[in-house]
This record gives structure tokens, C-alpha cells and sequence, in this order.
């Protein structure tokens, strides 16, 4: 115990001979701590910030593109986490229509792209070639989506491959009408 009061006693009588060396170090130290703390600081604010970031969370939620002459009414389900984007869409096609019965109603989201308030994507459908046969195939429809945000809009450049061009307006639904539409509108096929 003695060689330990010692050694530290020794410690003490050097730092108080050489105090500007030990001050450097002390003033270092303290910077060193002050880099790392603000530099993590930094980076988790980042992390944070983007993810939070309103022009691109504002894209999180659900949209509605409603009929038009070309496009079936569509539900684009959103979730933006900081650069990445999640979701998916569901169309509901008309009762009338034969595709009704051909399509797949729900599409996962693809090659999405986020830019500030413009948001890209793309979705993949199959459709059977004629309709109540399956063995007749199966053909695959893919829809590109480029859209700029507006308030509660988006306003969306839509290219059907092999098929059509439309600009149509996606409207954001508070979440618990946008999820009440939805089950109405897809209560016959859940």
C-alpha cells in the first residue's frame, strides 16, 4: 500500500516540476473528448436530421391517384426512413372491367430514387394473357412513377411500358381514412 502512496506521491512531484507539459496534455485531452463528442454529435444529427428531414418524411403515408380514362384508381402506400424508401401500391380497378379479374392488385415498389421534394419509383404487375385462363401466361406490366411534392400533393409522370403516359395527382389521406378507403374499396377481395 505504502509503494503505492509512493509511486503516486511521485507522479505529483513530477507533474508540479514540469506544470506546462501537464497543462498541454490536460488542454489535448480536453480537445481530443470536445472533436469526438461534437464529430458523433455531427453524424448522429445527420442520421437523425435526414431521416427527419421534411421534405422527404413528408413523402411517408398514403396517397390516392383517383380514376382517370387511362389509370385504375391507386393507393400508393409510402415510408421514407431517412434516404431509403418502403412501400407499395394497390389498384383498384373497376368492377366493370375484365382486367379486374387478370391483374395482380398489389405491387411492391422498386428502383426508388428520393430527391428533395421529387420522389422516382417503379412498380411491377403481372397480368394473365386472357382472362379465366391461367395457362395462358403471364404478362408483366411495369409503371414508372416521377413525382414532385407539393404541399399535400404529387404530382406524378407516369409511364406504363409498352403502354401509356399520364400525368395524374396523387392526394395524401390521413392515415386512418386513407386505411378506411382502402378496406372498403378492397373488402370484396380480403
Amino acid at each position: 500500500m505504502e509503494g503505492k502512496a509512493n509511486r503516486l506521491g511521485s507522479i505529483i512531484q513530477r507533474a508540479k516540476s514540469h506544470s506546462f507539459v501537464v497543462g498541454v496534455l490536460l488542454i489535448a485531452s480536453v480537445l481530443g473528448a470536445l472533436v469526438t463528442t461534437t464529430d458523433s454529435v455531427k453524424k448522429l444529427s445527420g442520421i437523425v436530421g435526414s431521416a427527419f428531414s421534411p421534405s422527404m418524411n413528408q413523402f411517408s403515408g398514403i396517397w390516392v391517384i383517383q380514376e382517370t380514362e387511362l389509370t385504375p384508381k391507386t393507393y400508393i402506400l409510402l415510408e421514407v426512413i431517412g434516404k431509403k424508401i418502403y412501400g407499395k401500391t394497390k389498384i383498384k380497378y373497376p368492377a366493370y372491367s375484365i382486367i379486374n379479374h387478370m391483374a395482380q392488385i398489389n405491387s411492391g415498389i422498386y428502383d426508388t430514387e428520393i430527391d428533395g421534394k421529387t420522389i422516382k419509383f417503379k412498380t411491377k404487375r403481372q397480368f394473365t394473357r386472357i382472362a379465366g385462363d391461367p395457362t395462358s401466361g403471364q404478362q408483366v406490366i411495369v409503371a414508372e412513377y416521377e413525382g414532385d411534392l407539393n404541399d399535400n400533393n404529387i404530382r406524378f409522370v407516369m409511364n406504363v411500358q409498352g403502354g401509356y403516359n399520364e400525368i395524374v395527382n396523387a392526394t395524401k389521406l390521413p392515415t386512418r381514412e386513407g386505411e378506411k378507403q382502402i378496406q372498403e374499396d378492397f373488402s370484396d377481395w380480403e
